[in-house]
């Protein structure tokens, strides 16, 4: 898990640099996604219930925390090797 987050949080540091505006669509995105599955729908465009809520709202938080930080600057090297 730790490569996971590294590499989410790493590969979008890099994209945040050179496009700054962008990054902020992608989260308000994200964090938008998450805020209306939560409600019970994508988007307000199909409903979601079930597993499938589950799920894309899990993958929704954790791309936002993922994305949202500088998480792997806190990681404990010793723990991912």
């Amino acid at each position: 898990m730790d490569f996971l987050v590294k590499w989410v949080a790493g590969l979008f540091s890099g994209f945040k640099a050179k496009n700054p505006i962008v990054a902020v669509v992608v989260l308000l995105v994200l964090s938008t996604a998450v805020h209306t599955i939560h409600q019970g729908s994508a988007f307000g465009l199909f409903p979601v219930s079930g597993w499938l809520q589950t799920a894309l709202e899990y993958i929704s938080l954790f791309l936002t925390a993922a994305t949202g930080s500088q998480t792997y600057q806190y990681l404990d090297p010793k723990a991912s090797s």
